[in-house]
């Protein structure tokens, strides 16, 4: 196999250039027959449940799972750079490169000539330099960089916490809770009216009035509306 490195398949530790060259003999001339007919499409859906499964590890507070799932996504990201390698696109250092300009070029609070006192004026100094790297972006070309594969609730926070700060989002939390209210008021007359397709219509409209409350809170949509099902699950006896 030309270019492909050979394993120790006998080393009591690996390291990150270890993970590297087995997943290139993996993927190399006569590697696995599974991995080789991957594409970045096919393994999307293994990414984000890689990803979910750290969630998961976190809230249980579980250290070795944790060890294990962040190994599932770091191993997601190494095969899918290999991939593009193969390609002639880009490598794993190309990868590595890029976030690491970007940590540098976003924390102009500690490797430039910002200052930030506490972690909101950190946030806003992250989000400025952001904003310049994007660079004349519309408000709604702002919106939709909120990834669309986000689960529901969460793109949901994220769009309305954009459009916040973009002035798009006027009012308190008050008004918010009160819009929510009138949803639902107009939700119940189209179920009392007997109307499937009103009734569907309105109870869009109340889950995305719903979903804005959270713009003006320091809480997680998704993290707390897992955990309120999972104390309905639990409750059921």
């Amino acid at each position: 196999m030309t270019n492909i490195p050979k394993i120790d398949t006998d080393k009591s530790r690996y390291d990150f250039d270890d993970l590297n060259a087995i997943i290139a003999v993996l993927l190399g001339e006569g590697g696995c027959p599974w991995d080789l007919a991957q594409t970045h499409e096919s393994l999307l859906e293994c990414l984000l449940e890689e990803c979910w499964e750290v969630a998961d590890a976190v809230r249980s507070r579980d250290d070795r799972s944790l060890t294990e799932e962040l190994g599932d996504v770091l191993l997601q990201v190494v095969f899918h750079s290999r991939m593009a390698e193969k390609d002639g696109r880009f490598c794993i250092g190309d990868v590595v490169d890029g976030v690491a300009k970007k940590m540098i070029s976003r924390h102009t609070h500690i490797f430039g000539k910002d200052r930030a006192g506490d972690e909101a004026e950190a946030l806003e100094t992250w989000e400025a330099n952001k904003a310049l790297e994007k660079g004349g972006l519309s408000p709604a070309d702002e919106l939709r960089l909120v990834p669309r594969t986000f689960p529901s609730a969460l793109r949901a926070m994220k769009v309305f916490r954009k459009a916040r700060k973009l002035g798009l989002l006027p009012g308190d939390a008050s008004s918010a809770v009160r819009a929510s209210a009138e949803a639902l008021s107009r939700l119940q007359s189209a179920l009392e009216s007997g109307d499937e397709t009103e009734s569907i219509a309105r109870y869009k409209t109340f889950i995305l009035e719903s979903s804005k409350i959270s713009a003006f809170f320091k809480i997680n949509a998704e993290l707390h509306l897992t955990n309120a099902l999972d104390e309905f699950i639990n409750s059921i006896r």
